[in-house]
């Protein structure tokens, strides 16, 4: 079988930019979290303060309407109204209003699951409980952490042959969701590298370090869950001003969806990519055409097909 034509999308770099930078408001945030845990101050109450001096809900909604902005200007030279758009509304709430909702249930989460470690040894169960509770992303492995954590802690500092075996089945349960991860810069890369060091921790046994390592990962996911939501509203209205410019113009009569340079594309992607309605692969018309984006992170670019080439075959 050929090998399937990928294209680097033209949105990509704007992308990027916004989740670096949601990214490195969360390193700020983990680091005053930290000193306030360091000073005695109560994981709830850390977690709030670190939210509130960092100004980090206020931030992502302004790095996802910068980045919104910036991702219109790629299609359009039209003017864009911030404003306007941060108060769109999902579900009767304003986008803003999500946003600073996210972030802010996120950190709530964050301080719960420092308080659960340090309670008692069920803490790992409680914190893969607390994770599962606020996941966004149906494929995300922490939905294996609670078994995988449950299995390490029985398992260590034992001999019991039947619970390493428990221990070794949960972990390979655990590295096949991690595997499924797209190892890029954004944002599931630096997610699948904390999720990769829960599981070097297990590994060694150190239960100190599987504790460390974990408060990681779940500060890497407060950071995700805003990184996603700016991914998707930056593809989003990408995908909406790009097909508007396409329909305008009568020299184009289709479009072809193309893979993204990702090394692991989604099923429903390939899908969309190969599927063959009669013009070519993924070539459809514009009343055909999937939704895009087709899930939260896609990063799939649109191609315009010439309306001479949009002929049944």
């Amino acid at each position: 079988m050929a090998k399937r034509k990928k294209v680097v999308n033209p949105n990509q770099k704007n992308v990027t930019k916004a989740v670096k930078s949601i990214d490195k408001k969360a390193s700020a945030y983990k680091s005053v979290l930290r000193d306030k845990l360091a000073q005695g101050v109560a994981p709830d109450k850390a977690a709030s303060a670190a939210l509130e001096s960092t100004g980090m809900a206020d931030a992502v909604v302004g790095i996802v309407a910068d980045g919104v902005a910036a991702s219109f200007k790629i299609e359009s030279t039209g003017f864009f109204d911030k404003k306007r758009y941060l108060d769109k509304e999902y579900q009767g709430i304003k986008l803003s209003e999500l946003i600073v909702n996210c972030v802010e249930e996120s950190s709530a989460e964050v301080g719960k699951v420092i308080k659960n470690q340090l309670s008692q040894g069920s803490s790992w169960l409680k914190m893969a409980r607390s994770i599962e509770k606020t996941d966004l992303i149906g494929s995300d492995p922490t939905k294996r952490l609670g078994e995988l954590a449950t299995a390490a802690r029985r398992a260590i500092g034992g001999n019991d042959p039947a619970l390493m075996a428990e221990y070794t089945t949960e972990l390979s349960k655990f590295k096949r969701h991690v595997d499924r991860l797209i190892d890029t810069d954004a944002p599931k890369g630096a997610l699948r590298r904390a999720y990769q060091r829960v599981i070097a921790a297990t590994e060694s046994g150190n239960v100190a370090a599987m504790d460390a390592a974990i408060s990681n990962a779940v500060t890497k996911k407060m950071a995700y869950n805003a990184q996603r939501i700016a991914r998707t509203e930056m593809m989003t209205v990408w995908g909406e001003t790009r097909i508007a410019d396409f329909k305008s113009d009568e020299d184009v009569g289709g479009i072809q969806w193309m893979l993204s340079t990702s090394d692991n594309a989604c099923e429903i992607c390939e899908g969309n990519a190969s599927a063959d309605i009669g013009y070519g692969d993924g070539i459809y018309t514009f009343e055909e055409l999937p939704e895009y984006p087709s899930h939260p992170n896609c990063m799939c670019s649109l191609l315009p097909i010439p309306a001479d080439d949009m002929v049944k075959k």
